[in-house]
């Protein structure tokens, strides 16, 4: 079941001193199931409520771009995500809190809330950059979280003169690649990998 397995995942998130964050519509049975609960468990992992409406959540209806609630459960790891994902609608009879009609979350508009509006992402990324300067991996000026790695070989681009940034940045990217600390390419197609953050994600060609 797909579900156990990716609580599989966040187990091991989790005890290697890594986090996850998962997502689910509010009143899903999938909150009741073992390995979900088995997870809410482990150390430091929260659970916090949201509306989507309150990130900017829309869906047409009647030709009207609307707010669609959408109740939706987060669980994680990391306390900054869990600190911005936290806004619920304070509206009633239908509305929200901004005083427009709410649009029901059915049909193509329930297709199209797959899609996470951009104040939603951009919180989410606010969340995980707050807890990563928490807890010391990732730093201001910084893009990513190997700044150790990164300040290590700032020489060797301090005497580029003549080289363009593209020409900078595939060095970078040959010396990233030929880390240990990076899988590499044989068999799989390695998407990400960073340090005390997060698991390799592969997928087979």
């Amino acid at each position: 079941m797909h579900l156990n397995f990716v609580c599989s995942l966040y187990e091991e998130q989790v005890k290697t001193g890594r986090f996850f964050i998962h997502e689910h519509p509010a009143l899903a049975t999938s909150w009741e199931e073992p390995a979900v609960k088995r997870v809410m468990k482990l150390a430091n992992v929260q659970v916090s409520r949201v509306d989507a409406c309150q990130y900017g959540m829309t869906g047409t209806y009647h030709g009207e771009d609307l707010p669609v609630k959408k109740p939706t459960r987060w669980m994680t790891n990391m306390k900054g995500v869990t600190e911005v994902l936290h806004r619920m609608c304070s509206g009633r009879n239908g509305l929200c809190s901004d005083g427009r009609q709410h649009a029901t979350c059915t049909g193509k508009r329930a297709e199209e809330t797959a899609v996470y509006p951009l104040k939603l992402c951009k919180a989410i990324l606010q969340g995980i950059t707050s807890h990563l300067r928490k807890v010391g991996l990732l730093h201001e000026g910084c893009m990513g979280v190997m700044p150790d790695a990164e300040d290590e070989h700032t020489a060797e681009y301090s005497g580029v003169s003549e080289c363009d940034d593209e020409e900078i940045g595939m060095a970078k990217l040959q010396r990233v690649e030929n880390s240990p600390e990076v899988p590499q390419r044989t068999g799989v197609q390695w998407i990400g990998a960073t340090k005390n953050v997060g698991s390799v994600q592969a997928q087979g060609r």
